[in-house]
Formats: C-alpha cells, sequence, structure tokens
C-alpha cells in the first residue's frame, strides 16, 4: 500500500483516482482532505478540489478515502479487511439498483490496514430520512437478502464475512468481564465518578461485568419493568437463540442504522459494510428500529418497517411464523444492556431520561402487561 504525504494523501495514487472517475486524460489541479467521519482505528477524509479534464475542462470533484487500520474485533478478526474483501467480490451483482453502495475507484491492503477510495455519496441522511424513506431502506434491504438467499448464499469473494453466532456473542459480551477492577478503578478506562464509587463499594467477585451487577442494585435507577425485561432475557438466551434457528440465514449489513442510509434520487446508498455477514433474518430491521431511535417512534418503526422488510424478502423465501416475535427479542437482545449502559454512565438528568424512554419504547412494542 503506497505511503500517504502530510495530509495522509499520497498524490500519485490521487492522481490515479481521479483518472478512473474522469478518464485516462485527467490531472489533479488541487486538493483538500478534511475528516468525514470515523473512530480511533478508521480514519475517513473527505477530498475535493479540481480536475482538469480532456471533455469538461477544469472541474470539480469530491471523493472519500478511507483507511481501516488492523485490529481484532472480539469474535470477529477479520471485520478490519471486510469492506476490501466484499469490493472485490461478487456482492455488486446481487444490489437492486434502488439499492447501492458507494462505488470504489481503488482499493488496497497491506499488513496492517485497508485503504479505499471511493465515491462520495450525498444526500440525505440521519435524522432527516423521513419515515417513508427508511420504508423504502427496509425493503430493498430484503430484496437483497431475497436474491442472495436464492442462490444459496453463493457469491463469490465474501468468505471473509462474519457469522451467525455474532448476534450472541455481542450479548455475551455484556456478561463476563474481561478487565479487573484495578483497571476500571484507577482512571485507565474512562468511567464517570458515579459508576467508580459503585465499583469500590460493591467489588463484585462473580466474573460479571458492571452493567451485569449494576443493572440489579437498587441504586440502578432504571424502572423495576425494564430492569425484568432484560433480566429476564438472561435466563433465557439459549431458549430465544433456539427460536431463532426458525429464520433462514441471511446476508446481513449489520450497522444498518440511518447514518448509513442516504437517500438520494429516489435510491439508497448503504456505507459502513464492516461488520457485514451471515445472520438471522430480521437481525437488520431490528437495528432500523431501535438503533438510535427516539422511543416514542419505536412502536411506528415497527409497525412500519417490518411488513416493509417482508415486502421485500416474500418474493424469495417463506416467512417464518411469529415473525414478529423474533424481531422483538433481537431488539431486546440488541440493544437492552447497550441502552442501559448509555443511562448508567449518562452525565446528566436529560440523557438518562432519553435512556429510560428508549427502553420504555422498546418494552410497549409487547403491548399490555
Amino acid at each position: 500500500m503506497n505511503v500517504p504525504g502530510a495530509d495522509g494523501i499520497d498524490l500519485t495514487v490521487l492522481a490515479d483516482v481521479l483518472k478512473t472517475m474522469f478518464g485516462k486524460e485527467a490531472a489533479p489541479v488541487s486538493h483538500r482532505a478534511a475528516p468525514l467521519r470515523g473512530g480511533t482505528l478508521g480514519d475517513v477524509r473527505l477530498i475535493t478540489g479540481f480536475v482538469k479534464t480532456s471533455c469538461c475542462g477544469t472541474v470539480p470533484y469530491e471523493l472519500v478515502c478511507k483507511t481501516q487500520g488492523k485490529w481484532e474485533r472480539p469474535g470477529d478478526p477479520g471485520s478490519w479487511r471486510r469492506e476490501y474483501d466484499l469490493y472485490n467480490s461478487d456482492l455488486e451483482s446481487f444490489l437492486t439498483g434502488a439499492l447501492r453502495r458507494p462505488e470504489c475507484y481503488r482499493s488496497e491492503i497491506g499488513d496492517d490496514a485497508v485503504r479505499l477510495w471511493m465515491e462520495y455519496a450525498g444526500g440525505v441522511s440521519g435524522a432527516g430520512l423521513a419515515v417513508e424513506m427508511l420504508e423504502k431502506a427496509a425493503t430493498e434491504l430484503g430484496r437483497l437478502q431475497g436474491r442472495i438467499y436464492s442462490a444459496n448464499g453463493r457469491v463469490r469473494g465474501i468468505g471473509c464475512a462474519s457469522d451467525a453466532g455474532y448476534m450472541r456473542r455481542d450479548l455475551e459480551q455484556w456478561y463476563n468481564r474481561t478487565y479487573s477492577y484495578d483497571f476500571l478503578y484507577d482512571g485507565s478506562y474512562p468511567l464517570p465518578e458515579h459508576v467508580k464509587r459503585l465499583i469500590k463499594k460493591y467489588m463484585w467477585d462473580n466474573g460479571r461485568t458492571i452493567e451485569y451487577n449494576i443493572l440489579r442494585l437498587d441504586e440502578c435507577g432504571v424502572p423495576a419493568h425494564l430492569k425484568k425485561m432484560i433480566t429476564d432475557l438472561d435466563g433465557n438466551t439459549d431458549e430465544a437463540f433456539k427460536a431463532f434457528q426458525e429464520l433462514p440465514v441471511v446476508f446481513c449489513h449489520r450497522d444498518f442504522w440511518t447514518e448509513n442510509i442516504i437517500f438520494a434520487d429516489g435510491k439508497i446508498t448503504l456505507i459502513d459494510w464492516d461488520t457485514a455477514g451471515w445472520g438471522f433474518l430480521g437481525e437488520d430491521i431490528a437495528s432500523l428500529i431501535a438503533d438510535e431511535t427516539a422511543g416514542v417512534k419505536i412502536s411506528e418503526y415497527f409497525r412500519r418497517f417490518v411488513p416493509a422488510y417482508l415486502e421485500g424478502v416474500s418474493g424469495y423465501m417463506g416467512i417464518p411464523r411469529d415473525f414478529g416475535r423474533h424481531i422483538k427479542n433481537m431488539i431486546v437482545i440488541k440493544f437492552g444492556y447497550r441502552v442501559a449502559q448509555a443511562y448508567m454512565f449518562a452525565e446528566s438528568e436529560d440523557a438518562r431520561d432519553e435512556s429510560i424512554s428508549i427502553l420504555q419504547g422498546i418494552y410497549d412494542l409487547w403491548g399490555p402487561k
């Protein structure tokens, strides 16, 4: 993989990418790199500037350079290079036209990182997405999953994908403590002071996570009925995942929420595929319903997105009985502890109230108790 310049951009590679975008006679006139999004292991830059072309003179351009460092996601060690592998697979042939991903102009891999030079996908995203746009995204994702399923999952080059055990491993991270209390308490790990005080007070020796133990304290503050919704699952994990075996295994995006969905010109562009892989039918829709969703919207999203999703998949497979129950269980599995943790770690009353509202929205999916 080429060595970048001072601003992280290799100008020789940039010139080659622009030739791919505009034709072999294109030549960069200028460029500017600005952070776009990404975490500590992912560096995403928006590259803008002007390019001289043979057909149109000097015109502006914009593209994305995404660098992903090598790291070991627990239970999913190949995730750091997954988008590189997917761009070199046959996944493109299964996309529906109405659902697409950004075009990749160049992909590079080294021992410790991958770098992708991609189209900048502009449009409406995040909180700007109307519910009708999200319904369309649900339908088109279902159609994509159905198309791959009908081909018996035979997509060349996606052997790197995560497996159907991903959701269970994701849940179990909330059970088994991996850090010592000394490490958590001494400042090596960023914890609010009120959480550190609880650790110092109790110093639990059951091997469970702090979230697991705090949820069971009177001091926790999460209402009893919402605690019970989460803790009831702890004793029925095997039963829940046994029931999921009724569901077809499909190719999931696994980060299917509003910030990764971009709507423009009647089409959906889906970004950030690094956790994609095989999973149970409905995992992605559970995420779309509840990931960073205001509590008051969760029931409406469930009513609208589940039928929209089934519209997409139903042309390719039979729909398992009681499918909605499976989705509700997935939502608790994927977001119960996660939202409870947000409550526990919150520094303000408003943030705590927001977490309780989300948990109540999930609870209300089950109807009158």
